[in-house]
């Protein structure tokens, strides 16, 4: 067995299982790099990074003491860094450009949802338009949600969106399904 393809298909199987669950560890931060500086674009609300006071346009520029500043560091090397066990701990080093201050924190990391509903809003008055991009534990429930609140908006028809869609599991496919038929009509 080659050792090499074995960890690449397990690390790969790991992450599609992550989005199928809709959690995975880590410190809550949307991010970018731009010009080989790691960007935080949103800290999720009430999630570990936001908790600890990381801010919008806040540049991390170390992770345990290790500089990622200026190194060529790619996207799979921050989800390398920053996920983990839930409730590891994670130190990082970021910059602020508001306040032109450096500041150490230690983040403990925490269940961060991967949500199936990418998008949900009215494109006019009466048209809801709802994107969802897997099918996964949590699927029926966000569609539900959504849909309601879009209802209580004024929503009278609904573009379903499933473009680029990528599947998931089948009982989240159903549940979704199950939403626009009739009761106790088969799938």
């Amino acid at each position: 067995i080659h050792t090499k393809a074995l960890e690449a298909t397990i690390k790969k199987t790991k992450s599609e299982n992550e989005v199928l669950a809709g959690h995975f560890g880590g410190v809550g931060i949307r991010f970018m790099i731009i010009r080989d500086s790691l960007v935080v674009i949103n800290a999720i609300k009430e999630g570990p990074s936001f908790l600890a006071g990381i801010e919008k346009r806040d540049r991390i520029i170390k992770v345990n003491g290790e500089n990622i500043a200026s190194v060529g560091i790619k996207n799979s090397d921050v989800l390398k860094l920053l996920k983990g066990p839930i409730n590891s701990s994670v130190t990082i080093t970021v910059y602020s450009p508001k306040s032109k201050k450096e500041k150490t924190v230690q983040i403990k990391r925490g269940m961060i949802a991967i949500n199936s509903v990418a998008a949900s809003l009215l494109l006019n008055e009466n048209i809801g338009y709802l994107k969802l991009s897997n099918f996964s534990d949590k699927s029926e429930k966000e569609v539900f949600e959504a849909i309601e609140a879009l209802k209580k908006a004024g929503m009278s028809k609904l573009i379903l969106d499933l473009r680029f869609n990528g599947g998931g599991y089948l009982h989240g496919a159903v549940g979704v399904a199950d939403q626009f038929l009739e009761n106790n009509k088969l799938i």
